[in-house]
């Protein structure tokens, strides 16, 4: 079974949030190898997402946009659970 993230966004005052740290894309200055293909990727108030478990993810969770938005002055925007 591959290792996912399952990212729940809570609604709040907060709308959209781009994920600009998760699937990045050259052409938009994300500094990935050409060898990792990636999509943008966007969350609403109310989604639910699985993502796989992939360093960029992980990175995320750890330091990034993810971490942002669920812990600190945002906590509680995003739930990030490992499943």
């Amino acid at each position: 079974m591959v290792p996912k993230v399952k990212i729940t966004h809570n609604g709040g005052s907060v709308g959209q949030l781009y994920l600009a740290d998760v699937g990045r894309r050259n052409s938009l200055g994300g500094g990935a190898s050409i060898y990792e293909y990636g999509q943008d990727c966007y969350i609403n108030p109310g989604d639910v997402l699985q993502l796989v478990a992939t360093s960029q993810v992980l990175l995320s969770v750890d330091r990034g946009i993810l971490h942002t938005f669920s812990t600190g002055a945002f906590a509680g925007v995003l739930t990030i659970a490992f499943i």
